[in-house]
């Protein structure tokens, strides 16, 4: 066995190799937490568009498809086109039809 200098030498004792396996046996169970989502269409965001300034209700699935999209435009609940803002954009007025609608 050769050794490099400045390096230390490694010693492989049996039990070593049986941690490395039970890592092993581990790393390859698949989780068995079930994983709680919401339902997806539910949850309402209020944001601020663009094109009037006021905050309007969007769904949760309707952003995320426009933030998959990357378009930045998004269907709100009474039907407004959103162009979004930033989200550190203050509130606006809120829009009548989206308080309106459940």
């Amino acid at each position: 066995m050769s050794t490099i200098p400045g390096l230390p030498t490694l010693a492989w004792r049996t039990s070593d190799f049986r941690l490395l396996s039970n890592i092993r046996s581990i790393l390859a169970v698949e989780p068995t937490i079930p994983v709680r989502r919401p339902p997806a269409g539910q949850e309402r965001l209020e944001l601020v568009s663009a094109t009037d300034g006021r905050t309007h209700r969007v769904t949760e699935w309707a952003y995320g498809s426009a933030l998959a999209a990357r378009t930045g435009h998004c269907a709100a609940v009474c039907g407004h086109v959103v162009v979004l803002c930033a989200l550190v954009t203050p509130p606006g007025p809120p829009c009548r039809r989206c308080t309106l609608l459940p």
